[in-house]
């Protein structure tokens, strides 16, 4: 075999060892490629899993009520219904606002509300989130034990009625969905204690709000209210100024 044809050859074997690590090299990097992908979406859904780009807490805060002479109720928080109505709770709750206060209204059969109604009233209120003021996400019922948010039947100055809950919430201890559904932001519900509230909603009352209805005649006090945000922050509400 001549000097030419031998170099030939060796050209020849040396393209087809090049293309064949060509290949080697792009398979590598397809699969390089996909595992990538597969990482990134790992990453994504682990982030959307911990609330970091919905913007919401991975476990729903837990509230721990303290009654005088009664006991402890807790509570469970849904922000994915209402956020602005729970980040004002929390808000308030931290600022120790319900704090050593009396429940300022109870009713046989229906509800025990609490929050203050007195001098201290917030110079502000928050935006109604329930359906009938165009806040359709919040689809939850008023079920026995649920909390919702208590509010003015009528406008007060520039404040539409919609719009007036402050810090006063209520607790169903009766089924009220065909009564309140869709006219009150409901935010959470009771995941222990409701026996509790059941007793002191048939507590004596003055009746200022209709027969069985009113304030109680014993004071009912409401010794701390504290939260478990697991970490998350809430944040400040967004508020409608007086």
């Amino acid at each position: 075999m001549s000097q030419e044809s031998r170099k030939k050859r060796y050209e020849a074997k040396q393209k087809s060892q090049q293309s064949f690590m060509s290949k080697i090299k792009e398979k590598q990097g397809l699969l390089l490629g996909a595992l990538v992908v597969v990482v990134v979406a790992f990453v994504i859904v682990a982030i959307l899993t911990s609330g970091v780009l919905n913007n919401g807490p991975e476990k729903n805060a837990v509230v721990t009520m303290e009654i005088e002479e009664y006991g402890t109720v807790t509570m469970e928080l849904y922000y994915d219904k209402a956020p602005n109505t729970v980040r004002n709770f929390i808000s308030l709750i931290k600022a120790g606002y319900y704090d050593n206060t009396l429940i300022p209204r109870v009713a046989k059969g229906f509800v025990v509300q609490a929050g203050r109604n007195d001098e201290k009233k917030l110079d502000y209120t928050i935006k109604g989130e329930f359906p009938n003021n165009g806040f359709r996400k919040n689809d939850l019922s008023n079920a026995r034990g649920t909390i919702a948010m208590a509010r003015n039947s009528s406008n007060v100055g520039t404040i539409k009625a919609e719009n007036s809950a402050a810090s006063e919430f209520y607790i169903n201890v009766a089924n009220n969905s065909a009564k309140l559904d869709g006219s009150y932001a409901v935010f959470g519900k009771v995941t222990s204690g409701l026996d509790i509230l059941v007793k002191i909603s048939k507590l004596d009352n003055d009746g200022s709000n209709g027969t069985g209805d009113g304030k109680p005649t014993k004071d009912i006090r409401i010794k701390s209210v504290t939260v478990e945000t697991f970490g998350f922050e809430y944040g400040e509400p967004t508020k409608i100024m007086k």
